[in-house]
């Protein structure tokens, strides 16, 4: 079988989506078939792409996401290289016909449901957005990463639900609780030298940042010694983000490390004392599950993946909700005995998720949709 990745965020700085990129291609190499694999690229993504396998073919292309060269250019070279099936791992996609059946991974609906920038403003290229997600809800197969962001696709997007196949992701083996050796040497490496609450997501309002910083705020006013760490890089989009840092009473206590490597990042989550994750919307959201499988507690927004992944290993609040979302920090951060029960059960219900079982359940899709079948996988 002759399989074509369109990869084209394979760079670490995509976060979630170049994750499962870099991971699914590596799993599938583990399969040990005989398929060869066609990946596009950007030339961004060309410096980190390490991947040395006689079945692989890396095509760099000069084709960024949502432009006009992807519309008119693409399907060309994709028909070119003859693939007998083309798997795009977002849903940005041409939509001129590219001579293979298409299987489309759809993370979420966020470009949907909470548009930024030009998007937001401009209603043709709101339209433009509407209509390529249409489209590649319409594909032969189509992957949703949890069973919230099925209900989605189908709701919004009107496909088969039988196409729509529920293939969950995971997280990385380096996630894993650390020897307080390790973790103190981190600690002091980094200049953290007190307990902290840790947030590892993109700066945008819908993440429920500016609800962590007031329930930070009420858990200072307690008393509370906890710094509060914010990875990532503000976003020009929301100068609000940063001014509610800025004006914040515990400035001082919030610490701001930009965009955290790969390296470092598991030490970050194993060190910190509680992942505050009060996003209002995920596709499925990967830094809980980063977070359970290093032991480190998660309190949480109950709203759209969030609790389908995290079960009954982490807390729940109502998103929005400051007070509950201070109160059940402070209970995280206050009882040791709920903090080792909630570390426990993440670690126990993070083994529930494995890339390789994605892997698997992915190529078997493949295969499907090459014989035209379009039973679920889940």
């Amino acid at each position: 079988m002759r399989i074509l990745l369109d990869a084209r965020f394979w760079r670490k700085e995509t976060g979630g989506i170049g994750r499962y990129s870099r991971e699914l291609l590596r799993e599938l190499l583990r399969l040990k078939t005989d398929d060869q694999f066609h990946v596009l690229l950007t030339p961004a993504d060309e410096p980190q792409f390490a991947v040395r396998d006689a079945r692989v073919h890396p095509h760099v292309v000069p084709i960024g996401h949502y432009s006009l060269a992807e519309q008119l250019r693409l399907p060309g070279l994709i028909r070119a290289l003859r693939p007998d099936v083309v798997h795009f791992l977002n849903f940005n996609q041409p939509l001129l016909p590219i001579g293979a059946p298409r299987v489309t991974t759809i993370h979420d609906l966020t470009v949907k449901y909470f548009p930024v920038g030009r998007q937001q403003s401009d209603p043709v290229r709101r339209l433009a957005f509407n209509w390529v997600l249409r489209h590649a809800a319409a594909s032969d197969a189509v992957i949703a990463v949890s069973r919230s962001t099925k209900i989605d696709i189908v709701r919004e997007l009107g496909p088969d639900p039988a196409r729509v196949h529920v293939i969950y992701e995971s997280a990385d083996a380096v996630f894993a609780p650390r020897p307080a050796t390790e973790l103190a040497s981190f600690r002091q490496r980094v200049g953290l030298d007190r307990p902290y609450l840790l947030f590892v997501n993109q700066w945008r309002p819908h993440k429920g940042l500016p609800e962590l910083i007031q329930a930070f705020e009420s858990l200072k006013a307690d008393g509370l010694p906890h710094k509060l760490v914010i990875t990532g890089k503000p976003n020009a989009h929301f100068p609000e983000l940063v001014r509610a840092i800025e004006a914040s009473l515990y400035r001082a206590e919030i610490v701001l490390p930009g965009f955290v490597s790969d390296a470092d990042l598991p030490c970050y989550m194993a060190a910190a004392e509680v992942l505050a994750f009060p996003s209002y919307y995920e596709g499925f959201g990967l830094p809980v599950l980063e977070a359970m499988r290093s032991g480190t507690p998660v309190v949480y927004a109950q709203s759209s993946s969030l609790p389908e992944v995290v079960g009954e290993a982490g807390l729940g609040v109502p998103p929005k909700d400051v007070p509950a979302l201070a109160a059940a920090l402070k209970r995280v951060l206050t009882d040791s005995a709920l903090a080792k029960q909630l570390s426990r059960a993440g670690i126990t219900r993070a083994k529930e998720f494995s890339w390789s079982t994605m892997a698997k359940q992915t190529y078997a899709l493949y295969e499907r949709v090459l014989r035209g079948q379009r039973t679920e996988v889940i």
